[in-house]
């Protein structure tokens, strides 16, 4: 019930059953049951202290214009609308909201610009913390409830990063000085500048892998010995390849310029030669993408779990800042390491801090520390990159149950891996996202179609063949395309739909063109009478044809993501030909955007009248079988007058 003055009001369902109340301007507004109702409008013309309302009625109270009006089955009647539109014997129908005129381009512009160029103290203040998150939440820090599991985190994350720093650089092909540089200047920068509270940036296997590679490539093309330092036996270093000779840098020196070159975009500031930034501007996409990615999912995940929001553009910014300052320090590639973000957080981490503790280790190691390890054995740091490999090569064992799941999965997981291994980490990546689009492309090219009957008294449907005990509807074929509908699948559609009607209504209409027969007429694979003229025809004839034993087609549009222009014509074209066959095509559950799409695309019609909308497209599979039914109904009562 509602009081005078309230801001909501009720009304009740098709079915009788109630769905709750909504807010004034947002459509309809449900009552919780059967039978009667109050309203009063806040603003306009009064309304009677009583209404009836009921299934019987055929009335209900919508909001529209923030006014509550009385419509027929939930429509609402809007100034200067006809009645007669309303009388459609059908459930509610939802109000559009009225959107905002679009702005000029030139307004918009001047808008943002506006925005942009104003400054205030609050506004840099803002401006900063967002541009360094650290400034934020410094000072909430709490000191006696962090500070112990960060500075253990930061301690043990340091610990390991010198071991694996030295063991990453014979990867990238760099000395381990670099390495430590690395770690150190990363671990600084994202302190500062990340939103994740456990993720650890700073060397990673694949990108060191990745930069080796390049690295190799490089020197081998100046006439270097990547295996050792000093140039290849008999080569002359006057008709070199590269610029090295010219620059007076032996193997080391080179080796790092091609891997800051790689790092840094811009690298022509740190490299003074623009050739080496052609050769190396597509590994360097590669980098870019596979560290971006890595990082931000890590983040992503790492939040979730623990219940806070990053940024993903502010960790690309980050991760970008990582990269790109500490390449003019003799730095390379970094991006977040999952193998220390979970040591990480199994030694009580709980904010970046650890990451200031885990540079000072760094920093100890560069200062005083460093001959230690001088003389560690390659085995031993082999171990170490074997050991840090060894979740990545346990992945192999997952392949059967990816298989079992997936097959298609299954196939994108082992060609990535076998082109990794046999030719390169980059052709890799690339067959991985050429497999992955191929896949994609694959299956929605082919989506599950399937007739849907109804689950016994209830307003719901599902697939027939996947359940039992279902009950289908008569006269009516209820079909669900669980994929877009665009030009790589239109022909699919229709074939999945004509497969599982039982009618190919292309063809049949088609052939009743060509004959020039009556409505009337069959339309069995038999094929209509030939030159017979059956004389006047029924609406009943006209309502369902004698062999297709349905009068209405119903699409659940509720799967359906989005359509193209080649899918609105196929809607088009199949509501032309079932027309023309006397059966009735129905969309049923469509989602705003599909609306709209066809609605620009001409399916709806076009004049500010056309009551196309509110005659195809319905809320529910069971509202437009239930229309279905009424029409088919009226239409019969219809010829047996006739």
């Amino acid at each position: 019930m509602m009081h005078s003055g309230a801001s909501r009001a009720w009304y009740p369902s098709a079915l009788g059953r109630g769905l709750g109340p909504m807010v004034p301007g947002e459509g309809l507004v449900p009552v919780p049951g059967p039978g009667w109702a109050r309203g009063r409008a806040p603003r306009g013309p009064p309304l009677p202290e009583t209404l009836p309302f009921g299934p019987e009625s055929g009335a209900s109270v919508t909001v529209c214009s923030s006014q509550l009006q009385v419509g027929h089955r939930g429509r609402c009647c809007s100034m200067g609308e006809s009645p007669e539109l309303l009388q459609q014997g059908r459930g509610p129908v939802p109000v559009r909201r009225q959107r905002p005129a679009p702005q000029g381009l030139r307004a918009m512009l001047k808008a943002r610009l506006w925005r942009s160029c104003s400054c205030s103290v609050p506004c840099a203040w803002a401006l900063v913390q967002d541009l360094l998150p650290a400034t934020r939440w410094l000072c909430q820090y709490r000191l006696r409830e962090y500070l112990a599991g960060d500075v253990m985190s930061g301690l043990v994350i340091g610990i390991i990063l010198v071991p694996q720093a030295i063991a990453y650089s014979l990867l990238a092909g760099l000395q381990p000085i670099y390495s430590l540089y690395t770690s150190f200047f990363a671990n600084l920068i994202y302190f500062l500048m990340g939103t994740s509270r456990h993720v650890s940036v700073g060397i990673f296997s694949l990108l060191c892998l990745m930069v080796g590679q390049v690295v190799d490539r490089e020197l081998q093309l100046a006439g270097f010995d990547p295996s050792q330092d000093g140039l290849w036996p008999g080569a002359n270093g006057s008709i070199l390849n590269g610029s090295a000779a010219t620059l007076d840098c032996g193997r080391d020196c080179y080796a790092i310029r091609v891997a800051t070159a790689l790092t840094l975009m811009t690298g022509l500031y740190q490299v003074p030669e623009p050739r080496l930034m052609q050769r190396v501007a597509l590994d360097a996409v590669a980098l870019a993408l596979v560290g971006a990615a890595f990082s931000i999912s890590l983040a992503e995940m790492f939040g979730r779990s623990h219940g806070y929001s990053v940024r993903a553009n502010q960790e690309l910014l980050a991760v970008g800042c990582c990269n790109v300052l500490p390449a003019f320090l003799h730095c390379f590639a970094t991006s977040a390491a999952l193998a220390k973000s979970l040591v990480k957080i199994a030694t009580g981490c709980r904010t970046q801090l650890s990451s200031v503790v885990s540079s000072a280790v760094v920093l100890l190691v560069l200062l005083a520390l460093a001959p230690l390890f001088h003389d560690l054995q390659r085995s031993v740091l082999a171990c170490v990159i074997v050991v840090s490999l060894r979740g990545a090569l346990r992945k192999v064992w997952d392949l059967p149950r990816l298989w079992r799941m997936s097959p298609a999965d299954a196939v994108v997981w082992a060609g990535t891996a076998a082109t990794c291994v046999l030719v390169s980490t980059e052709t890799g990546l690339l067959a991985g996202v050429i497999l992955s689009l191929l896949s994609l492309a694959g299956r929605t090219q082919r989506p599950h179609a399937a007739l849907l009957a109804r689950i016994g008294d209830s307003a719901f449907y599902e697939d027939a063949t996947e359940f039992e005990g279902l009950v289908p509807e008569p006269g009516v074929r209820v079909f669900r395309f669980a994929g877009p509908l665009y030009y790589a699948n239109k022909d699919f559609f229709l074939r999945s739909l004509y497969s599982l009607t039982g009618l190919d209504a292309g063809r049949m209409a088609a052939r009743r063109k060509e004959q020039g027969s009556g409505v009337g007429v069959g339309v069995g694979e038999g094929g209509p009478a030939q030159g017979k003229d059956l004389g006047p025809v029924s609406s009943r004839a006209a309502l369902m044809p004698a062999a297709a034993g349905f009068h209405t087609v119903v699409i659940d549009c509720a799967p359906l993501l989005f359509l193209d222009a080649a899918g609105v014509a196929t809607l088009e074209d199949l509501r032309r030909d079932y027309g023309a066959l006397g059966i009735s095509l129905l969309l049923a559950c469509c989602s705003p955007p599909v609306r709209d799409i066809l609605s620009r695309g001409g399916f709806l019609g076009e004049g500010p009248g056309d009551t196309a909308e509110e005659e195809q497209l319905f809320l529910s599979v069971h509202d437009a079988v239930q229309t279905a039914g009424a029409r088919h109904r009226e239409l019969e009562a219809t010829d047996a007058c006739l």
